[in-house]
């Protein structure tokens, strides 16, 4: 019984000790579980549009593979929310929409918008609410404003180092006048601000500055009346700026205007370079004829051996649900890397995403859901922002497209640029430029035609044209009759005189038409005070005459302002004077030494007699000492 009794306490004992270990077990599991299940999710926005289905992909897929990667984040899942744009021309009204749906889905940070006027908008309110937003991108010169872009980042250098590299070509190139053509909006119009601002100083014309409207239609937009202002300009190189679907329909409306060929060069900025794919003939693979030589600046890209990894999951061949049919094929290879969007949008999320890992991780920081509420006094902001934004500044990492590194403006560290040419299938590098460094070239161009000539921005013939020539009676040069009235002014029989004899010469070798305005204040031209010019050379610089045909003095100031031509005669200035009549002067001998030289000799010639006499009467040995010392010795009484 004894016996019995104890063993009946010992398996009461294990008993009791299972049933404990069991319930500390399964509360131990429920806590793990527990602790899984409160894994704290941090939401990312993307703002697109619609039809960029390769960006939404790259930002889902950077997003899957940070989560999959337990060495990034602990304890934090980051979740995609995307707002797709109806279009990248939508109203400010819907952009500012749009942005509000990301804030009330408490994104801790944002990437995209795409264009540098939605960046703008962007930035503004996500500032207001130190939410850090990342443009992938934007490039507006004024992207950057300390009163609303403290929360912006950009991936791309801004647009004032293209537009160096574009005054280095021109340079380089030797073209003295170049036209612009860009689309209407803050890209467009402040992407050439740099370039325009110092053409002056480097002397580069502008003959022609067209703006392209903004449309939601790119395919059926009507640029006719842009292309022909640039063919009335007579330019022949022309600079492209504008955003990805404009360039197409420009380049095939200069085409029928005869503005492709080889003598004419077309240069295009990164936002054609984003869209080159689309440049493609899709029947035989290759480059439209009227992009062939186009060249182009495009911003220097570094690699990454996990491009390839990253090109095929973002065009579905790691995707293992879905047939065939719904992979898109990666587009063909163009001979260089193009930082698309795609790509930068994939760098954009790791840039969160090293954040939150330096700051968690690391740093041991919280990073806390956003609570904001932009419509609250004061607006009530995100608690976590400043530190998610400092870290995201400090991201050192080799990314997709290149090594993502910030400065102390929120743009890359690299701002170096390669210079492109589009040739058959293929787009090359020919050329590098850096700001320290310049454009180095590094290979021939082959311009349109596949031609080594680089075209020339002068006009090499005049056959057919009618030139406006600017006058003002000036005899013998140029003699207006004075039978002829107002009315009858524009017949060539009014004018004469050697200018006017030279330009017919002129019109008969080189085959044009012509037709005198004279000068509206009847003066050749000078500056100013305030700094503008009058005269013929303000006629000129506003563009009311093309030649002035005058006998024009040239001068610094004006060669400044206006190119001359050969000068066609020698005037040489000649300064003449009266011929002064001989006289005789009795002081011709004092001619050659100055007056107060005179005095010095006299005043000399004096001290030294003085001098003289002194010696004489004082030195025994003089005159009168030996006179003193013979009377002093003598005996006689």
């Amino acid at each position: 019984y004894f016996i019995q009794s104890n063993l009946s306490t010992l398996v009461a004992a294990m008993v009791m000790s299972y049933v404990k270990h069991r319930i500390s077990l399964i509360f131990l599991t429920s806590l793990i579980f527990s602790s899984i299940s409160d894994d704290k999710e941090l939401r990312i926005g993307l703002m697109s549009y619609k039809g960029l289905k390769e960006v939404e992909t790259a930002f889902t897929t950077a997003i899957h593979a940070i989560n999959n990667d337990s060495s990034i984040l602990y304890a934090i899942t980051l979740k995609a929310e995307i707002k797709e744009m109806d279009s990248p021309e939508d109203s400010p009204s819907a952009i500012i929409r749009d942005i509000m749906y990301l804030v009330n889905q408490k994104v801790s940070a944002v990437i995209g918008p795409f264009r540098s006027s939605h960046a703008k908008m962007a930035s503004y309110i996500l500032s207001n609410l130190n939410i850090p937003l990342i443009a992938p991108t934007a490039t507006d010169p004024f992207l950057r404003n300390e009163l609303w872009s403290n929360y912006l980042l950009h991936l791309q250098p801004l647009d004032e180092h293209q537009s160096l590299a574009l005054l280095d070509l021109v340079k380089e190139m030797e073209w003295s006048s170049v036209a612009l053509i860009s689309s209407m909006d803050s890209y467009g119009i402040n992407g050439l601000t740099t370039f325009q601002r110092f053409s002056n100083k480097m002397k580069i014309k502008i003959l022609a500055n067209e703006m392209v409207p903004l449309s939601k239609n790119t395919t059926n937009i009507d640029v006719s009346k842009q292309v022909e202002n640039l063919k009335n300009s007579e330019a022949r190189i022309f600079i492209m700026n504008v955003h990805s679907g404009y360039a197409k329909p420009i380049l095939k409306e200069a085409q029928n205007y005869g503005l492709i060929g080889s003598q004419y060069a077309w240069v295009v900025t990164d936002g054609t370079m984003n869209d080159a794919h689309n440049l493609i003939n899709k029947t035989d693979g290759k480059f439209e004829q009227y992009v062939q030589g186009m060249i182009g600046f495009f911003p220097t890209i570094t690699g990454s051996p996990a491009k390839d990894a990253v090109s095929k999951a973002i065009h579905g061949y790691n995707n293992s649900s879905g047939g065939e049919e719904d992979k898109d094929p990666p587009p063909p290879s163009l001979g260089v890397e193009l930082k698309n969007r795609a790509y930068l949008t994939y760098d954009g999320v790791w840039v969160v995403a090293h954040a939150l890992h330096e700051a968690i991780r690391r740093d041991h920081h919280e990073v806390r859901i956003p609570e904001v509420d932009f419509w609250s006094t004061p607006v009530r902001t995100y608690e976590d922002g400043q530190m998610l934004l400092t870290y995201m500044q400090k991201a050192n990492f080799q990314g997709v497209t290149s090594h993502i590194q910030f400065d102390d403006r929120g743009g890359p560290v690299g701002k170096s640029y390669d210079l492109v040419n589009f040739r058959r299938k293929k787009i090359y590098k020919v050329g590098e430029w850096t700001p320290k460094m310049g454009l180095n070239i590094t290979e021939k161009i082959l311009w349109n035609g596949l031609v080594n000539d680089i075209p020339t921005s002068t006009i090499r013939s005049l056959k057919g044209r009618t030139l406006r020539l600017g006058i003002t009676e000036e005899p013998p040069f140029i003699i207006i009759d004075k039978n002829c009235t107002r009315d009858n002014l524009d017949k060539k029989e009014c004018y004469s005189g050697l200018c006017i004899e030279l330009i017919e010469k002129l019109a008969q070798q080189l085959e044009f038409e012509y037709y005198f305005i004279e000068s509206f204040d009847k003066k050749f031209g000078s500056p100013e005070p305030n700094g503008t010019w009058n005269g013929l050379i303000k006629m000129l610089l506003d563009g009311d005459i093309d030649v002035g045909a005058v006998n024009f003095a040239m001068n610094k100031a004006r060669e400044r302002a206006v190119d001359f031509s050969i000068p066609f005669i020698n005037t040489g200035l000649v300064m003449t004077t009266k011929i002064k009549e001989a006289k005789s002067d009795a002081f011709f001998w004092t001619k050659p030494f100055d007056v107060d030289l005179w005095y010095a000799i006299l005043a000399f010639a004096v001290l030294m007699v003085l001098l003289i006499w002194l010696y004489d009467h004082m030195s025994p040995f003089g005159f009168y000492g030996r006179r003193m010392h013979a009377a002093l010795r003598c005996s006689c009484k």
